[in-house]
């Protein structure tokens, strides 16, 4: 019987012995993959976009190219791996979106940098209208979360800075739209594309 080995050792061990075998034990490892982060600027360069959360490709720019998660502002993002968005929602009106594998990167708690989360698929895409109360429930959850340690750092007086009567009108007046993904699983052990 093997003993049992933490990811982290297995990782460690795999990387030392170049991806072959754990510790002489016959475990056949992949090599530990390299962890990169990206700045805004980074993540522009490589994208060729200013960074939204629905990017397009540059070299066909009515297909999605990429998906950037910002912090705090896809409250279902953890729980169900659902985003709500409103720039480029064209791109989600393409043919055959959901069988496209779309790069996603997170923005780090605390920091100005963006983490490559895999490889992923469009699941569903549910259409919210301007005005609706499903719209205003939404933007009350997105602009009104419970309070997480990333968002302390927004708080004044223990108090969540609200949004101004002008943002609201503004989110209120576009359509939006409500994204589910789900992970590639054929894609599980790439690495980001650039």
């Amino acid at each position: 019987m093997m003993a049992y080995v933490p990811p982290s050792r297995r990782m460690a061990n795999a990387s030392a012995h170049g991806g072959s075998t754990l510790a002489g034990q016959g475990v056949k490892l992949a090599p530990a993959p390299t962890v990169r982060f990206y700045s805004t600027n980074d993540m522009q360069e490589h994208l060729g976009h200013k960074t939204h959360t629905l990017i397009p490709d540059t070299a066909t720019p009515t297909d999605l190219r990429a998906i950037i998660l910002f912090k705090d502002q896809h409250p279902d993002w953890s729980a169900s791996h659902k985003i709500f968005c409103k720039s480029n929602l064209d791109l989600l009106r393409g043919p055959q979106l959901e069988e496209k594998s779309i790069p996603v990167f997170m923005e780090l708690p605390f920091e100005k940098k963006f983490e490559f989360n895999g490889y992923w698929k469009v699941k569903h895409v549910r259409w919210v209208q301007p005005n609706s109360p499903e719209l205003v429930g939404y933007l009350n959850k997105k602009f009104n979360p419970p309070t997480t340690p990333s968002r302390a750092g927004r708080r004044s007086a223990g108090k969540v800075v609200a949004r101004t009567e002008e943002a609201w009108k503004k989110a209120l007046e576009r359509e939006w739209a409500i994204v589910t993904l789900e992970k590639d699983a054929s894609r599980l052990l790439e690495g980001p594309p650039f």
